[in-house]
């Protein structure tokens, strides 16, 4: 470990543990209702949305899923609308109220309702019912390498923009803050990674699993970090005036944890800033390194068409390493597929800085 004198160290933990809630979290009080898009193609989607059962800030809700496919009969109608919508915009409110609320016997706590929608020749608008299912994944009993806590034991304090998988909560009477992040798929792989992985320092493994009162499993608690990742860290500019001897350090923690990962002949496939977090004791540690796909920009050379190697962590490792040497919040092709073009560019930068 790359030892920090004592000024240094108090300014890694001055970053480390910034005195308010990161700004990428929204307070409870702020949120809008969590309604969201898919589209599937150009003449199918479907509006999610979460109704609220109880007290807004547990997770004791109904999800409703209102399906849509393009109306070639009647053309100016809510679905097409919300499928010709460029950015996205779920059906019109109205419409999801009135399905909420004639549907109300079919919403209940902890399902999944599924309907379809349909805008008839007449113009009145028509659900039918699709499917009802729990909410959750199955889990065997003890089938888990964390303890158990209970869904209903948590309160949400915020949400993570832009992610509605993501809240801050607190958890029965303890006051402390965690991360719960909602499971989208079954844990039946993850719960064997773990299982597998041997506990390192440099990880942060969850702390607990979250089970419904059936035994469902809803997602994981993690322990929470005030500073969040090096990619928001970048983004406040707090490393621009800090010594290059914690930055050092702070390479040093990232290129040893990937380094344990790869020990273990785990190959990660998704190593970027914002999957490191600033631990409250100055120091860096990997999150969410399950194996489960990678992040084309951090990933330039990877393709469908082959399996990942742990040189496509190293290649990553070095974007990683030229993102907190500068001070980048971004790489240069955030924002599109990355060229030998913007490389090149990349690589001047790092040679005149």
């Amino acid at each position: 470990m790359s030892v920090l004198s004592g000024s240094e160290l108090r300014t890694a933990l001055g970053i480390a543990n910034p005195p308010s809630v990161a700004t990428t979290w929204q307070p409870v009080a702020l949120c809008e209702k969590c309604h969201r898009t898919e589209k599937y193609g150009d003449d199918e989607g479907a509006t999610l949305l979460q109704v609220q059962i109880g007290s807004r800030e547990t997770f004791l809700h109904a999800s409703v899923v209102i399906q849509y496919r393009r109306n070639e009969t009647v053309l100016v109608c809510p679905e097409n609308a919300a499928l010709d919508d460029e950015d996205d915009n779920p059906l019109d409110p109205e419409v999801t109220t009135w399905i909420v609320e004639s549907q109300a016997g079919l919403i209940k706590q902890n399902l999944e309702v599924t309907f379809d929608f349909k805008t008839q020749v007449s113009g009145s608008p028509h659900v039918t019912l699709c499917s009802i299912r729990p909410k959750g994944f199955p889990i065997a009993e003890g089938n888990y390498c964390f303890p158990p806590v209970q869904l209903s034991s948590l309160r949400w304090t915020h949400r993570r923009e832009g992610h509605h998988e993501l809240y801050l909560v607190t958890c029965g009477s303890d006051a402390a803050l965690y991360v719960f992040k909602q499971a989208s798929q079954p844990p039946t792989s993850l719960m064997a990674f773990f299982t597998s992985l041997r506990p390192m320092d440099g990880l942060l493994p969850p702390k607990n699993v979250v089970l419904d009162e059936a035994g469902r499993f809803h997602g994981i608690l993690l322990d929470y970090h005030p500073a969040s990742s090096l990619d928001y860290v970048l983004r406040t500019g707090a490393t621009r005036s800090i010594p290059w001897t914690i930055k050092m350090a702070w390479a040093c923690d990232i290129a040893r944890n990937l380094a344990s990962l790869h020990e273990q002949s785990v190959v990660w496939g998704d190593l970027k800033t914002s999957n490191i977090i600033l631990c409250t004791d100055g120091r860096c540690r990997l999150i969410d390194y399950f194996p489960e796909g990678s992040t084309p920009a951090w990933y330039r050379s990877a393709t469908e068409q082959r399996r990942l190697t742990a040189a496509d962590d190293v290649e990553a490792l070095g974007l990683v390493l030229w993102s907190l040497a500068m001070d980048a919040a971004e790489l240069p092709w955030q924002e599109e597929w990355p060229s030998d073009a913007w490389l090149s560019k990349l690589e001047w930068r790092a040679r005149r800085s």
